[in-house]
């Protein structure tokens, strides 16, 4: 039969009784144990033991207490509390629920799960929550969640690690499992995910930010042992297929920018340098090494974003380089790789220039621009070509040394042809080392029917030409037989040319030629303080 332990219930006045379990001290060994358990049972279920504090329509609710006992002996460990759940022989083991009380109109318990502070020379103790392995399915899996909030913002959760004075800080690692399953099944993932805003006002609220930041060091000492604490980003190996990729991605928008990417390494102290970045695909042993691509994205409705590699200027020291080289190979057939600068095209404008400036110095020369082809060593060596565009109206022009004091085209010795084909206009020219040449004209003259000559007989007529001197050098030549007639022409004055026609001959026959023109091919020579 049961057996029921009570007091009676309490008047219209009064409280009702309690119940009071103890053991008796010892003076000279262990006090009594107290042990509550219901029957063992072949036939049916274990009975239940309920441990519950009666509700009450005022004040607090009753509270319940566990507390395992303290000891003052030396070198003892204080009274441990032990909850198992039951095991089950063909089912699942039992599950322990600790949850705090609800709150109909405020605020839900909170639940504290601690160990106490640790004495004078002792450590405090570890805490650890671990599901189960499992034999024959998957272990347990284990969620840590604070609730979802209606009328106010969602619970916090942080994991920290406390401070130390002594040795190295602690770690905090956060693992996905292993498999050693087969049939293309997955290692667990890690997944760190700021919260969303699903707020779709016009002045909503922002996504959660995500943090990353490595230690700092406040220590003064030697770089090795006092620098700020590192960080990785590794993506796993494999053994026998592709290595995990690496991806860093800004946010994107569906109505205004997205975000921006930003790489760059801290400015530097007063006595050291700011740290590198290095950007390098892996060394590749059976096939081509990784490449490297550094592009914008198109625009739409907009211009297309620029790229700038620029070397931060030197106040103490060279300027910084920056060097585009591509890449040898040793391959029989093979070619080496090539360096290609194209500008943009333009479909409704002006296409892009490419523009190539030395720096200006401000107490030395200036600094000079090279191009120069390859050399072969068993070969023809490499072109240089240097060619404007072509167009539907006219092809571009070339302009070299609009500004330059000398222009030096060939090789200095005369092994080799430097040829110019099209017209070829110079305003000067110094041909071997001789006379300087300032201008050249070529001038035919209007149609000219000269009279007969007798022997010893002449004519001249005097042709205006702008720009002639005196001293200039002029030949003449005539589009008809000349015969037994001289031809002479000179400068007689400022923007004059006289031709002369002389009959040389003797006896009394005349020469008559026919009507023709003059032409008139006048050479303008440097002045003496010219000529270097």
């Amino acid at each position: 039969g049961s057996v029921v332990v009570r007091t009676e219930n309490g008047g219209t006045g009064g409280v009702s009784g309690g119940i009071q379990l103890d053991t008796g001290t010892s003076c000279s060994g262990d006090t009594g144990d107290i042990a509550i358990t219901t029957g063992f049972s072949t036939g049916g279920a274990g009975g239940d033991i309920d441990i519950m504090v009666g509700t009450g329509t005022s004040g607090n609710g009753g509270k319940m207490s566990l507390t395992s006992g303290a000891t003052t002996g030396e070198n003892s460990d204080g009274g441990a509390i032990d909850m198992f759940a039951g095991m089950s022989a063909s089912g699942t083991g039992g599950a322990i629920t600790l949850a705090t009380g609800a709150g109909a109109e405020y605020s839900s318990g909170a639940l504290t799960l601690m160990t106490a502070d640790a004495g004078t020379a002792g450590f405090s103790g570890a805490a650890s929550l671990t599901t189960g392995a499992a034999t024959a399915g998957s272990s347990g899996s284990m969620t840590i969640t604070t609730g979802a909030a209606e009328g106010g913002a969602g619970g916090s959760m942080t994991l920290g690690i406390g401070a130390g004075d002594t040795g190295d800080g602690g770690s905090f690692s956060v693992t996905a499992g292993d498999t050693s399953a087969g049939g293309k099944a997955l290692a667990g993932s890690v997944t760190l995910a700021a919260g969303d805003a699903t707020s779709t006002d016009v002045d909503g609220s922002a996504g959660g930010s995500m943090t990353l930041t490595a230690g700092s060091s406040r220590g003064s000492g030697p770089a090795t042992t006092n620098k700020g604490g590192d960080m990785s980003f590794t993506a796993g190996n494999s053994a026998g297929s592709y290595g995990g990729s690496v991806n860093i991605k800004s946010g994107g928008s569906t109505m205004t920018s997205s975000g921006g990417v930003s790489i760059s390494t801290a400015d530097s102290g007063t006595a050291g340098t700011s740290g590198a970045i290095d950007f390098k695909t892996g060394v590749a042993s059976l096939g081509a090494s990784g490449g490297i691509s550094m592009s914008t994205g198109d625009a739409a409705s907009g211009a297309s974003g620029g790229i700038d590699l620029s070397v931060g200027d030197a106040s103490n020291g060279d300027g910084g380089s920056i060097i585009l080289e591509a890449g040898d190979t040793d391959f029989f057939y093979g070619m080496g790789g090539y360096v290609g600068i194209t500008s943009g095209d333009s479909t409704q404008g002006t296409a892009g220039d490419i523009q190539i400036f030395a720096g200006v110095s401000g107490v030395n020369d200036g600094a000079a621009v090279s191009i120069k082809a390859g050399q072969a060593l068993s070969g023809t060596g490499g072109h240089v070509h240097i060619d404007a565009g072509p167009g539907s109206v006219e092809s571009g022009n070339i302009y070299m040394g609009l500004e330059t004091s000398n222009i030096e085209i060939g090789p200095r010795t005369n092994n080799y042809n430097t040829v110019m084909n099209g017209l070829v206009r110079m305003h000067t020219a110094q041909i071997g080392g001789g006379a300087i040449v300032n201008r050249h004209m070529s001038i035919w003259t209007e149609m000219m029917d000269p009279p007969s000559l007798l022997p010893s007989q002449s004519w001249y007529h005097d042709f205006t030409v702008n720009g002639v001197v005196l001293g200039d050098s002029v030949q003449v030549t005539y589009s008809k037989s000349t015969k037994m007639l001289m031809l002479n022409a000179n400068v007689i004055d400022e923007n004059t040319i006289r031709v002369i026609l002389f009959n040389m001959g003797a006896g009394a026959d005349d020469v008559d030629i026919d009507q023709g023109k003059f032409r008139l091919s006048v050479w303008q020579y440097a002045n003496n303080s010219e000529i270097q």
